[in-house]
């Protein structure tokens, strides 16, 4: 019996609860797997371990990757070098751009911040994450700071070199043949709307879907719309 499998992949400090509203709106007939990205010191031994999650799987199963931010790049990265069939690939606030001279210098400030003082730097942090009309809710930004509080100092800090180290080849890239669906919050400032548009361009693909009045957290901002594109694939 063909299996249907989505593969859920966290974003930067992220625990696996991060899909649960997400998870509840799932179609029941897809199984729902969430990779751990906590451990690796890489985007390419994420994707590594994202492929060994899903190795067990039959050729002829029908498999969608959903990435959000950081698991984005993981996303990116299988495309980059595939080991199987796909049926499709969602890529939530996703980007192309790798480290530069300016993002690398505030990196820097931010790994000190989060080794001086993490719930500190969370709570400077929360706000920039999502959009304003989402601020006003106190109960859900509490529980998004909870939960990447959770991951702790030394995942943060890992997660982040990895991001820092992350290399992009656009030219494999370019070649991709996996059906790619783009989501972004219209008022996301970490990875801005034209960030997927470039994205849509490489890609050839349909022009990204901005989600009005959401900013960077999607998966906690607008779970059903994330959920309404991955059930259509199957």
């Amino acid at each position: 019996m063909t299996k249907n499998v989505v593969l859920l992949i966290p974003g930067l400090m992220n625990p696996a609860s991060i899909w649960d509203e997400v998870k509840a709106h799932i179609d029941p007939c897809i199984e729902v797997r969430i990779l751990d990205v906590s451990s690796q010191t890489s985007i390419t031994d994420m994707a590594d371990d994202a492929w060994q999650a899903i190795g067990d799987l039959n050729q002829e199963d029908n498999i969608v990757l959903c990435g959000f931010s950081m698991g984005s790049y993981v996303a990116l990265e299988m495309l980059g070098r595939p080991h199987r069939t796909l049926k499709a690939a969602v890529l939530i606030g996703s980007s192309l751009n790798t480290e530069t001279e300016k993002s690398a210098q505030i990196r820097k400030k931010s790994m000190t911040a989060i080794q001086q003082d993490f719930t500190g730097f969370l709570n400077r942090l929360a706000p920039f994450l999502i959009a304003e009309s989402f601020s006003h809710k106190t109960n859900q930004l509490d529980n998004m700071k909870e939960k990447m509080l959770s991951m702790g100092q030394d995942v943060a800090l890992r997660q982040n070199i990895a991001i820092a180290e992350r290399t992009v080849c656009r030219d494999t890239l370019a070649h991709n043949k996996v059906p790619v669906t783009l989501l972004c919050g219209a008022e996301d400032k970490i990875n801005p709307p034209e960030c997927s548009q470039e994205i849509s361009k490489l890609f050839a693909c349909d022009s990204p879907i901005l989600i009005e009045g959401v900013g960077h957290m999607v998966p906690l901002e607008k779970p059903l719309t994330i959920a309404k594109q991955i059930n259509k694939f199957f």
